[in-house]
This record gives structure tokens, C-alpha cells and sequence, in this order.
């Protein structure tokens, strides 16, 4: 490779290494190496800005912001802390079911939403009630991480709950539909959460049983009850929100090629309703009034800018990266493996794996997505992409840093100054993660091996 050529891969990979140490600075890191690796590929001739420009998917990054324009919105119904407080009733203020109960909403919230939104809207109605409950740090550490995981797993069984499933439906290349996505990964991530729950009660039973009391239990439940007492489901927003979006996914799904209802634009579509009806509802309680409308507010300041830029920062990079014809290379070295398919895919979702738990999601997606291109037609439909959405789930959860949602919890942590049932502070952060992570990690990645071997029998690879 040329001098050129090493230039931007130390450049993409140091900005890469840097981010992932460095989350909080992380939207910085990445422009910056984005505008270093886009101008060494213009100065050395290897790509031109209009080139460049061209292989960043747009439709991506209007999808997030759409999304999360529409998530916004729709949060205002509160309709997410209310199925929290149900949920806790529900529970009766038992520990283990508290697990199942808030893991499992966190995967149904993530499955709509993306994993940031998702945190900040659920984990605070979720302390408050851990924090009634009397809990002791290992079951913290415990329950933070099954819902990090649980996150992760939601993100990847929609096709619109995070970053590498958008990635996935806009890529044309890829010509993975909405369907086909949600048929195939939906399931899928399904058998993995209810294993993902089985291993993490196991290790409750076995290490961090907590006997709650009656009291304890009956406070938690009143703690709750009060919490929500003057909160009411707001249906003039969800009522629509839920009709608009469900007409979305149906033209996501079902629409004829000729209509030329692209996912973007079906996502704007939907966008575009839901906030020219809302203009006309009137700010839900606990909400700022002032002389703009709710949903103006949400558009000046809540819009989702950050993850654009991140994301867009990342595809500049991918970009740069295959201009020096690395990806390329390391597609060919696994084509050459061809005649062992099992051994072929098996080392593309491993990569994928461990580099998104170095890289994070976006980055390991971005530059594992090409190369899976090249693989994919040697495989039943489909199923090299949902292994890798799978793979980088798994890599997701297997570092702190490496969730998306990962750094922001433990800062919501620190800053709601949970105590235990001993008075001291709870605690979360990479160490603690860190056994669980191996544990999510390995039951998520296998399961990823699995599912892909059962899908090369089925479709008589093997």
C-alpha cells in the first residue's frame, strides 16, 4: 500500500481508537478525523469531494433525524413513564420480576425508538423505583446491565430501532425491505432476549438475591403510584402518532416499488403529519408553555443534530477508508474462503463482533457493511445482514463504551444519587459491566453463529 493509502487508515483508526476512549468528546473526534481523512483522499488523488459526497447515504441520516423527531413527539403522550408505573403494579415490587418486567419493556421501547431516547425516557422512572425497592449494589450492577442488553436487542429487531438496521433497509445495494428485515431479525432477537433473561436470573438466584420485605415492597408500589397520580395518557398525541406510524410501516413493508415510497421519504412523510397535527394540540401538563407551540419547541432544540453528525462523520471516514482498497482486501480474503461458507461468515461476524466492542456500532457497521456485500450473494437471502445486525448487537453489549446508550446511563446514574440498602452510593460503570458484558456478549454472539447455521441448512449451503 501506498504511503498515501497508510496515512488515512492511521488516521481513520487512530479517530476510531480515540472516540471509543474518549465518548464524551466523541462528536468532535469524529468530525475532525472526518474532515483529516476526506482532504488526505482529495490531496493524494485517490477520490474527489464530489465522489465522496456521493457515497455518503443521506437517506440514513434523514431517517435518524426524522425518528427522533417523531419519538419526541410522541413522548409527550406519556405513555412510556405510565407503562413503567403499570409495570411496577404489575410487579408487586418483587426484585426478580422487577428484572423480567423493566428488561422486557426496554426491548418492546427500543424496537420503535433509538437507544439513547429510549434510556433517557425510561431509566429515570426505573431508578426511582429501584431506588424504593432497597437494593444492593450487585443487583444494580446486574439490572443496569440486563437493561443495557436489553436495549441493544431491541435496537436490532426493528428495522428502524437503531442505526444499523436503518443502515441495513436504505442501503439499495443491500436490497434488505423493511419486511424481509423484521421477518428475520424480529424472531431472532426475541430467542435471544428470553436467553438473555433465563442467564441473567440464573446469576440473580445465585449471587444477588435480594429479600425484600413487605414494607419495601409496598413502598416501592406507593412511590410509584404516586409518582404517576396526576398523569394521564395524552391520546390526542398518541392516538394519531400510533395511526400515522402505523400507516409508515405499512408503506415500509408493503408499498410497490413503482410508487417509489423510498424509507426516507416515507419517514418524512410521516414526520411532516404528525407535526402539522400536533400544531393544533395544546402543550400536554409538565410541559413549558410559552408563546411557542409544544411541537415547535421540540423542533428548535430537540432535533437529534448530534447523531447526525456523528453518523455522518463516520461515513466520510468509511469513505476515505475504501479508497485506499483495504475493505476490498479483506472481502477478497474472505471470498477466498468461499469453500468453506461456514468458516467464511463465521470469521465475518467475529470481526464484526469484536470491533464493534472496540469502535462502537456505527463505526463497525459503516466499514463491516461493504465487505459483507461482497459475501452476500454466496448466501440464502438475507441472511449474511441479519447476522451481521446480530454481531454488532453482540459487540454492542459487550463494553460499556461500546453501547450507545452505555456512557449516558451512567452518568444519569451518578447524577440521581441512588443509595443502596447499606447507604452507600450505587455504582455503575465499566468494571461492573464489564463480567455481564462478557456474558451478554458470548450468548448473543453464538446465538448470531447459531442462526446463521440454521439458515445455511435450510437454504442447502451446508
Amino acid at each position: 500500500m501506498e504511503i498515501s493509502g497508510v496515512l488515512i487508515i492511521l488516521c481513520v483508526f487512530g479517530t476510531l481508537l480515540l472516540q471509543a476512549a474518549l465518548p464524551i468528546r466523541r462528536v468532535s473526534i469524529v468530525i475532525i478525523g472526518a474532515v483529516l481523512s476526506t482532504v488526505t483522499v482529495v490531496l493524494t488523488g485517490r477520490s474527489t469531494l464530489h465522489n465522496v459526497y456521493g457515497s455518503i447515504p443521506w437517506d440514513v441520516l434523514l431517517i435518524l433525524i426524522g425518528l427522533g423527531l417523531y419519538t419526541s413527539i410522541l413522548a409527550r403522550s406519556n405513555v412510556f413513564g405510565v407503562a413503567a408505573a403499570k409495570a411496577t403494579n404489575i410487579t408487586r415490587g418483587i426484585a426478580w420480576m422487577v428484572l423480567v418486567a423493566f428488561s422486557s419493556i426496554m426491548f418492546f421501547v427500543s424496537a420503535f425508538v433509538n437507544n439513547i431516547t429510549a434510556i433517557c425516557l425510561m431509566l429515570p422512572v426505573f431508578l426511582v423505583v429501584l431506588q424504593s425497592l432497597g437494593i444492593s449494589q450487585g443487583y444494580l450492577g446486574l439490572f443496569m446491565a440486563l437493561i443495557l442488553t436489553a436495549t441493544n436487542l431491541g435496537g436490532a429487531a426493528s428495522p428502524i430501532g437503531d442505526f444499523p438496521a436503518i443502515l441495513l433497509i436504505s442501503d439499495r445495494d443491500a436490497q434488505m425491505t423493511f419486511g424481509k428485515y423484521l421477518l428475520s431479525a424480529a424472531p431472532a432477537c426475541t430467542v435471544i432476549m428470553t436467553l438473555v433473561i433465563a442467564a441473567y436470573l440464573l446469576v440473580y438466584v445465585r449471587r444477588h438475591r435480594i429479600a425484600s420485605s413487605a414494607l419495601s415492597r409496598s413502598v416501592s408500589l406507593t412511590v410509584s403510584r404516586l409518582l404517576y397520580r396526576n398523569v394521564s395518557i395524552g391520546w390526542n398525541i398518541l392516538i394519531p402518532g400510533t395511526l400515522i406510524f402505523s400507516v409508515m410501516v405499512l408503506l415500509w413493508a408493503f408499498a410497490p416499488h413503482d410508487w417509489n415510497m423510498s424509507p426516507d421519504l416515507v419517514c418524512l412523510a410521516g414526520v411532516a403529519s404528525l407535526m402539522g397535527f400536533t400544531h393544533f394540540v395544546r402543550s400536554p401538563r409538565g410541559f413549558a408553555r410559552d408563546e411557542l407551540p409544544f411541537v415547535e419547541r421540540i423542533v428548535r432544540k430537540e432535533t437529534d443534530i448530534e447523531s447526525a453528525l456523528f453518523l455522518g462523520g463516520l461515513f466520510f471516514m468509511v469513505a476515505a477508508a475504501e479508497s485506499t482498497g483495504i475493505l476490498k482486501a479483506i472481502g477478497d480474503k474472505l471470498l477466498a474462503l468461499s469453500s468453506e461458507p461456514l468458516l467464511c461468515i463465521s470469521v465475518l461476524l467475529v470481526m464484526t463482533g469484536l470491533s464493534t466492542a472496540v469502535f462502537s456500532a456505527g463505526p463497525a457497521m459503516g466499514a463491516m457493511l461493504p465487505i459483507a456485500k461482497q459475501l452476500a450473494p454466496l448466501y440464502p437471502d438475507g441472511s449474511v445482514y441479519i447476522g451481521l445486525a446480530l454481531s454488532v448487537c453482540a459487540g454492542s453489549s459487550f463494553f460499556l463504551t461500546a453501547a450507545t446508550s452505555g456512557p449516558l446511563t451512567q452518568t444519569i446514574i451518578e447524577r440521581f444519587n441512588l443509595a443502596t440498602c447499606n447507604g452507600e452510593p450505587g455504582r455503575f460503570g465499566f468494571w461492573t459491566f464489564l463480567p455481564y458484558g462478557v456474558l451478554s456478549f458470548s450468548i448473543i454472539q453464538l446465538s448470531a453463529l447459531l442462526w446463521v447455521f440454521l439458515q445455511l441448512v435450510k437454504g442447502g449451503v451446508l
